[in-house]
């Protein structure tokens, strides 16, 4: 049995969103089943580059002749601090469709060829259905008997624009099982009149044992890790309060970030050596960390998986936010504690010991329950 999985997949800087997609490749691999994701083009289209490409791309060897051209470039840019090699690992340990997509009507015309379409996770469902191009993330391709499953997509939002409820009521008809990341996300699907379940993000259907294997070590010791996504400045994080901490207890900083606004240089926390690791050095660099930093929801979900002391920095309040799935999981684990506000002591939550096998337990529990989702309904 194949799946096509829809996801996104360009970003170049952002570890967990090419991790999420690994992690449900690899959890769907273990229960037995090929997968492969939808090379679709979202973030950035896949337009061949030259006459040349668009000659491979017509003879279906397209793929191929990038995984040679990608390897070049990154043989001979090796030397560029920023880069961060993410092709070399989606080439390496990920599956993918052949052919590449620009449009829906290029899925419509000539889908891939699959038993079932999963789309999540990430936050796919935060791209509006005002945007018909955006159905794309709602399976709206593919024939009728096809499977549809939904796993974990995230909405992003507390309530979903009711100009639209028409419109998504009309999608999530297609499926044949709706999961979600968050509760915003089951309360938006049973305001509409569908019943969702909510399950785990896909990297936390693998234990911090397997992550272990594929980590690079770091080089580096006693230090703290920073890992900042979608924040403007060092205040956004309390930078003051952590640099005084590293200080006073004689820790290194290093850091990196994930930064949508590319060309825009986000190394604003003084004292902090940046560094753009590899996926496989970016989980080394947290496994090794006296303890992390983050205003990421993953940079979170790996410190827990690999037992690491951590903070978390939740985001400004809009109505787009990623602050829910954060805040989500911490209430499952009883680990509210781990937030941090203006006037916390820096030291006491970060020297609060964590009772890891309850965590363990309670993740366990939720793992089981989000696997057999998959099991069930591709079944």
């Amino acid at each position: 049995m194949k799946i096509g999985i829809i996801t996104f997949w360009q970003s170049q800087d952002n570890y967990g969103q090419i991790l999420q997609g690994y992690a449900l490749q690899q959890t769907l691999t273990n229960i037995g089943y090929k997968s492969f994701i939808i090379r679709y083009g979202f973030h950035e289209k896949c337009f061949p580059e030259s006459y040349d490409e668009r000659i491979f791309a017509k003879l279906h060897v397209f793929f191929y002749y990038k995984i040679v051209k990608d390897a070049l470039k990154t043989f001979f840019c090796r030397n560029n601090k920023y880069s961060r090699n993410f092709n070399a690992f989606r080439y390496k340990r990920m599956n993918w469709s052949l052919r590449f997509y620009n449009y829906l009507n290029e899925l419509v015309i000539n889908p891939p060829k699959a038993e079932v379409y999963i789309t999540g996770s990430d936050q796919v469902w935060a791209q509006l259905l005002s945007n018909n191009e955006n159905r794309v993330f709602f399976l709206d391709f593919g024939l009728k008997e096809t499977k549809r499953i939904a796993y974990a997509p995230s909405f992003a939002v507390k309530e979903y624009p009711k100009a639209l409820n028409q419109i998504l009521a009309e999608k999530l008809s297609r499926f044949d099982a709706i999961s979600v990341r968050e509760k915003t996300g089951v309360e938006i699907c049973r305001n509409i009149g569908f019943n969702a379940v909510e399950v785990l993000d896909p990297t936390l259907l693998l234990l911090g044992s397997f992550y272990r294997k594929i980590a690079k070590k770091s080089k580096v010791d006693n230090y703290a890790f920073v890992y900042h996504v979608n924040i403007e400045s060092s205040e956004d994080i309390y930078w003051d309060s952590f640099k005084m901490y590293n200080e006073t207890h004689n820790l290194k900083t290093i850091a990196t970030y994930a930064n949508p606004d590319k060309g825009v240089n986000m190394e604003f926390l003084d004292g902090a050596r940046y560094y753009y690791p590899s996926v496989e050095e970016w989980i080394g660099l947290i496994d090794a960390a006296s303890y992390v930093l983050t205003s990421s929801f993953h940079g979170m979900v790996f410190s827990i998986l690999l037992h690491k002391p951590f903070v978390v920095c939740l985001r400004k309040e809009t109505l787009f936010s990623g602050n829910d799935r954060i805040t989500s999981l911490l209430s499952k684990l009883n680990l509210e504690s781990q937030i941090y506000a203006l006037g916390r002591n820096v030291e006491q939550i970060i020297s609060n010991p964590i009772d890891w096998k309850t965590v363990d337990r309670t993740l366990d529990a939720l793992r089981s329950f989000s696997v057999d989702y998959l099991k069930s309904n591709i079944h």
